[in-house]
């Protein structure tokens, strides 16, 4: 059960790895100072590092900011099997000290009283709720102008996310670790959630996208053929991969946890 004061609280998770691409680093730093400016500081901060190999973070020396607890967890697949988001995303849930946790992309931005809005829009959709309907993609290399679309006609649909903790592990299954690289691994949790909510609330709100890793000179990656086979068969199967999920423990930092399914 959730005490009432966690109600107005949230932990604030954010997935990382490195790049070679600076613009990466520079849109992840660009996106603490957006946190940093929020007047609600009702929020505990959790960093999950994918070190990918790599001995030392690119953000040491966290420390607590503001009155909120600020934790950096660094992790290591020992295979070195490409980058795993929902990996490091259960283990940052799994991590969290609040019953509501807000998930963010490491290359958003969003105005100074978002937080105050996640927690107004989570008192009427408090179990799972998508933190924007409208995206704002700044000029890349991929595009040199501006585009603001519905949340709905963009392909990557990560961005920003709520979800109650007790939901997300005990209804939802949490993050399939099962993807490795680029890709799908959002569009499987959103399918298993409107599975379950009758579709997926969306606050009112235009968030910003400002690093976009589509084009060739970021080093973008195709999507995996075998990643769109195992979306496809949570679409298909969405009430067995839930359950399969939600039997086995998920968030282990020792290493990516995946389920048996026929593919």
């Amino acid at each position: 059960n959730q005490n009432i004061g966690d109600k107005m609280k949230m932990t604030v998770i954010i997935p990382y790895t490195a790049t070679n691409d600076s613009l990466r680093l520079e849109a992840f730093n660009n996106l603490i100072k957006c946190i940093e400016a929020q007047k609600s500081k009702e929020y505990e901060l959790i960093i999950v590092e994918d070190l990918r190999g790599k001995s030392q973070s690119n953000f040491p020396g966290f420390s607590k900011k503001q009155g909120s607890i600020s934790k950096l967890i660094t992790v290591n697949d020992p295979q070195r099997r490409p980058f795993n988001k929902s990996w490091i995303i259960n283990i940052g849930v799994k991590a969290a000290i609040y019953h509501n946790v807000f998930v963010i992309d490491a290359d958003v931005l969003f105005g100074n009283t978002y937080f105050e809005r996640i927690l107004d829009f989570a008192q009427i959709h408090p179990m799972f709720f998508h933190g924007y309907n409208w995206i704002v993609l700044l000029p890349g290399r991929d595009n040199p102008i501006t585009r603001v679309s519905p949340h709905q006609y963009i392909s990557s649909t990560g961005g920003t996310w709520f979800a109650n903790k007790n939901f997300y592990f005990n209804q939802l299954g949490g993050m399939n670790e099962n993807y490795f690289g680029y890709g799908c691994e959002d569009g499987d949790m959103w399918s298993r959630a409107s599975y379950l909510l009758n579709g997926i609330p969306e606050m009112n709100y235009p968030l910003t996208h400002q690093y976009h890793h589509w084009h060739e000179a970021n080093g973008a990656n195709p999507l995996n053929p075998d990643r769109a086979k195992l979306l496809n068969y949570t679409k298909n199967h969405t009430k067995e991969v839930i359950e399969k999920l939600k039997q086995i423990k998920l968030g282990n930092s020792n290493f990516p946890t995946l389920i048996n399914i026929g593919i």
